[in-house]
């Protein structure tokens, strides 16, 4: 990991560590969505309310990024 290029600060703060895995913490055993049944509602204080179902929300344009994560765990 290299340092930030914009004001030459180390990527990884004191006390971290870089790693490839992210644990995944769940209480039980995680269960796949029925994408036939899911939905994903957009409402409360927005201009316009959208509920979409999986086939809409695939269809929605996509953007990848790199970014750090923090976690408190370790």
């Amino acid at each position: 990991m290299t340092d930030d290029p914009r004001d030459r600060r180390p990527r990884v703060p004191p006390n971290q560590v870089v790693t490839d895995k992210f644990p995944v913490m769940t209480a039980g055993t995680p269960r796949t969505a029925d994408r036939t049944r899911w939905t994903l509602a957009l409402d409360g204080e927005v201009s316009a309310p959208v509920t979409l179902d999986w086939a809409a929300f695939s269809a929605l344009p996509r953007t990848e990024f790199n970014v750090d994560i923090h976690c408190v765990t370790k």
